[in-house]
């Protein structure tokens, strides 16, 4: 991935101990939000595969006022913004991150800040970046590294595929379902505002107690699943 800015210390996922905390924990809350919404086979085996590093990212999202029943919207790639510009350093992991090239969050200066990729077995493809005044995260079915001098391959195909979804459903495709939460209509989180009990709304317009800035006159993004 890109060269690391002088002085920053890499960032790192949890240790072994917190990493099966978090598991566990996952386990228990994917059990819970399947009662409201079907998720795509196989994602409680790879609960149990969870990374340190896919940890540390759930644990950040509760932190920052995550709720039970949102799990559900951030599994099946729903695009969250967070109030806090940090947890982009904080989720670029040393050997396992990587810059991707995206579509979302144009006004964003992608030189300085590129967006960030990484896959693990519950996330499949995380994809990150800033915000203006925070971090966005949003996970996908496919990966994609279309590039300069570089041919198309099978995942690039699928992501295509996924588009195609996505512009069918107006719903993002994630690694483990669809999720109406779009750039557009975002999640969005705030631990000084989040409050106990209150989810984010299908069309995005409530999460942690604050309604989700309104992005209507933003071109959709072209970066989906």
């Amino acid at each position: 991935m890109a060269a690391e800015q002088p002085g920053r210390v890499p960032a790192r996922g949890l240790t072994a101990g917190q990493t099966e905390e978090v598991r566990t924990r996952v386990r228990l809350m994917i059990q819970i939000t399947a009662r409201a919404g079907k998720y795509r086979k196989g994602l409680l085996a790879a609960a149990a595969r969870l990374s340190p590093e896919e940890a540390a990212i759930i644990s950040d999202l509760e932190r920052h006022g995550l709720q039970v029943p949102q799990l559900h919207d951030v599994l099946c790639g729903g695009h969250v913004l967070v109030d806090d510009p940090q947890l982009y350093e904080d989720w670029r992991f040393a050997k396992v991150s990587h810059p991707r090239i995206s579509s979302h969050h144009r006004d964003i200066d992608k030189t300085k800040y590129p967006d960030i990729g990484m896959r693990g077995a519950v996330v499949r493809e995380k994809l990150h970046g800033r915000t203006a005044q925070g971090t966005w995260v949003q996970l996908e079915k496919t990966p994609a590294a279309f590039g300069p001098r570089k041919m198309p391959s099978l995942d690039d195909i699928r992501h295509l595929i996924d588009y195609v979804v996505y512009r069918v459903t107006r719903s993002n495709v994630g690694p483990w379902g669809l999720s109406g939460l779009t750039e557009r209509h975002p999640m969005y989180l705030s631990p000084a505002v989040a409050t106990p009990g209150v989810a984010v709304a299908a069309g995005g317009q409530v999460a942690g107690g604050r309604a989700a800035p309104d992005r209507s006159r933003r071109r959709r993004h072209v970066d989906v699943g």
